[in-house]
């Protein structure tokens, strides 16, 4: 009976979120997300994990406008976290109006380095 309402929920998110990206950019991570319907959901939360795909925090609550609709968030404050591994972890919480959560599956980012990173790291080394 569990495994049943497990594999509903899953579906059931997936029917709510269509499709979904996480993207790096140059100093940031590009997350968008598409929706089918919005009838009972009151906000969609970003969840990143930086260690393992176990520990998520949150890290933006964006408000359900109602209708089908596309949304995307800029995660820039990634980069200001001690990375310790080569891959960030995001997934979606979805909020039901009724107080139940359900989540999307986990998506899976390899961040590029930063130019501005690079850059310094040049100029340092024309210095040594």
């Amino acid at each position: 009976f569990v495994v049943i309402f497990i594999m509903f929920n899953h579906a059931w998110a997936d029917d709510i979120i269509t499709e979904m990206s996480a993207e790096p950019q140059s100093s940031s991570i590009l997350i968008q997300f598409q929706t089918a319907t919005e009838e009972g959901i009151k906000s969609f939360i970003i969840q990143r994990s930086i260690d393992d795909a176990e520990n998520f925090e949150d890290v933006v609550e964006i408000t359900a406008v109602g209708y089908p609709n596309d949304y995307s968030y800029l995660d820039e404050v990634v980069w200001l976290q001690k990375l310790t591994t080569t891959v960030v972890h995001y997934k979606i919480a979805i909020l039901k109006s009724n107080g139940e959560v359900v989540y999307t599956s986990t998506l899976m980012v390899m961040p590029s380095v930063n130019e501005i990173i690079k850059t310094w790291g040049s100029i340092k080394l024309l210095f040594r």
